[in-house]
């Protein structure tokens, strides 16, 4: 900045004096060093009165789309700091418009002077020196003085080179104060849009392991996200998964979501229905929502075990269901968006995947250009689908989306995706016990018979038996008080598409799954070591919603490649 302001003093000072010259230097050092442009103003507009011999001074910007001039600094008999003025009037107005420095030697004599202002203050205006405050062809208002004071009362040529110069420097200074502070905004506008960002990912699910039948991404195209996906466990030992699309764009959007998310979580965790689940949400939405903002929402509850979904549609992108021979069906909406008509029946719907996949998003996936410059349109997300039906749903999901992001374009608008995959599960065998310690060898060796003739590798065989035989003496030991006479412990070997599948069932009471934890290594007490071997051997181990009748289930996977 500083080498601006001196090429602005270079052109500005021809036939000034040295000490005109020095006190400018002085004064454009000032300038490119302020922090506060506005104090920096007042005390150039003091020493200017001074070194000129003016009787007052003021400084004039333009406000309010230019059509206003607002006083923002004053020196003199009166205060006129926050007086307005209209941007065609008067002498400052003039010199704003002209874009030149004028001189008004007898105001009496001249037509633009505006008598107004000495009528209301008292203040007797005589003679003016006014210069406008322009840098780069952008206008900011006027450098004003009044009334020469000393000699013949009147401002000179060489007054009018000074103040000239010392308005150019002043108008440089301004202008990087503004676009510094602008730096400053836009750096604090970007801290909040990253802490709304962070807050809005909190809402989403934490991502899911590679196995799990559900899984989703949202990808914002400006910092914060309209759009919102979720999934969590019901107690009846279903899965609730929801995705939705916003009204409108940036912040506001970005509130709605974070207030829709957590209306979704508290509602449906009661309302297990999904068509009655939407009329509540609906009636929320309506008494809360302003600016006439609404969502779009497809949502529904699905069964690992049938692999039944119940889904609503209320205004959202038609779902795209791909059963296992790879044939599609779309479920349109039949209700509008959330949030904008009362008392509205929402119909549900019941798909069987049966080791099919059913996938949701919003518009920014269907709309979205890839690298080619094409949208991808509903045809290019089953060609995605088609195309990446090899891979596990979260990397399937992930590959989708890729060729949206991988450009140079800027995403017109946010890309969610959500995947509701059913995973076949052949049963190989279902053992069931008394939950009792002799029974164990019986369960362990028909284990083993299974594994065998299923060709699982023998020394693969025998760690599992050992890691399941743990996980069933556990039960007997903490599920049971007495014993488990009565206890009843079924264990189900099943088959998928990545490995085997061990779900150990018993009528115990229910457990807490966080107290279920294995003892530190160090501790060589008898018993408890044997959770550390089970969570070594296999890829996931994890508690589940039991089915209705039984006590706690325990769902411990094992990838591996079957014939």
């Amino acid at each position: 900045m500083e080498k601006e302001q001196k090429e602005l003093l270079a052109d500005k000072i021809g036939g000034l004096g040295q000490a005109h010259i020095e006190v400018l230097a002085d004064m454009a050092q000032s300038f490119a060093e302020s922090l506060d442009i506005d104090d920096t103003l007042r005390t150039a507009l003091r020493k200017t009165m001074q070194y000129l011999d003016a009787e007052a001074g003021s400084v004039f910007l333009l406000v309010d789309n230019d059509e206003i001039l607002e006083c923002r600094a004053s020196e003199g008999p009166v205060d006129i700091t926050g007086l307005r003025l209209p941007a065609g009037q008067g002498i400052v107005g003039q010199t704003v418009q002209e874009n030149d420095t004028l001189i008004i030697r007898d105001v009496s004599k001249s037509k633009s002077f505006n008598v107004a202002v000495d009528e209301d203050t008292g203040f007797q205006t005589r003679s003016i020196l006014c210069a406008p405050l322009t840098v780069r062809g952008e206008r900011l208002g006027a450098l004003e003085l009044i009334n020469k004071q000393g000699s013949d009362g009147l401002f000179s040529d060489r007054d009018r080179s000074f103040l000239s110069a010392l308005a150019s420097s002043a108008a440089l200074a301004m202008l990087n104060a503004r676009m510094a502070a602008d730096l400053v905004e836009q750096e604090k506008v970007r801290k909040e849009l990253e802490m709304a960002r962070e807050i809005q990912n909190s809402l989403l699910p934490p991502m899911p392991p590679q196995d799990a039948p559900i899984h989703g991404l949202n990808i914002p195209a400006r910092g914060v996200s309209g759009d919102l996906y979720l999934f969590f466990p019901l107690s009846n030992g279903r899965l609730f998964f929801a995705l939705g699309d916003v009204s409108g764009k940036g912040i506001h959007a970005a509130l709605f979501m974070a207030k829709t998310v957590s209306l979704i979580r508290a509602l449906a965790k009661l309302e297990h229905s999904p068509g009655k689940l939407f009329a509540r949400l609906n009636d929320e939405i309506r008494e809360t929502a302003s600016r006439g903002m609404f969502i779009t929402l497809a949502a529904g509850t699905f069964d690992p075990a049938s692999g039944k979904v119940c889904m609503t549609n209320a205004g959202h992108e038609p779902p795209l269901f791909r059963n296992i021979d790879g044939e599609y069906v779309a479920y349109p909406a039949d209700a509008p968006p959330l949030g904008i008509l009362p008392d509205l029946v929402f119909e549900e719907v019941e798909i069987m995947l049966e080791g099919g996949a059913l996938y949701l998003f919003t518009d920014g996936m269907t709309e979205g250009f890839d690298s080619e410059g094409q949208a991808l349109g509903v045809a290019g997300v089953k060609a995605a689908i088609e195309q990446h039906q090899n891979l596990n749903p979260q990397a399937r999901i992930q590959a989708m989306v890729e060729p949206l992001t991988d450009t140079d374009t800027q995403l017109r608008d946010d890309i969610t995706l959500l995947v509701v995959e059913h995973q076949p599960i052949q049963v190989l065998a279902k053992i069931e016990v008394s939950a009792l310690p002799t029974n164990l060898k019986g369960l362990r060796d028909g284990l083993r018979e299974v594994l065998v003739e299923n060709e699982i590798d023998k020394a693969l065989v025998e760690k599992l038996v050992l890691a399941v035989g743990e996980a069933v003496m556990n039960v007997v030991q903490h599920g049971f008080d007495e014993g488990g006479a009565e206890g009843r412990i079924t264990l189900e070997v099943c088959k998928e598409r990545d490995g085997l599948l061990f779900r150990l069932m018993d009528n115990a009471p229910s457990m807490d799954p966080a107290e279920v934890t294995p003892r530190d290594l160090d501790d060589i007490r008898p018993g408890g070591l044997g959770t550390h071997f089970i969570r070594e051997l296999m890829d996931s181990v994890e508690f589940m919603p039991p089915p209705a009748g039984s006590g706690n289930l325990l769902e411990m996977r094992k990838r591996i490649e079957l014939l």
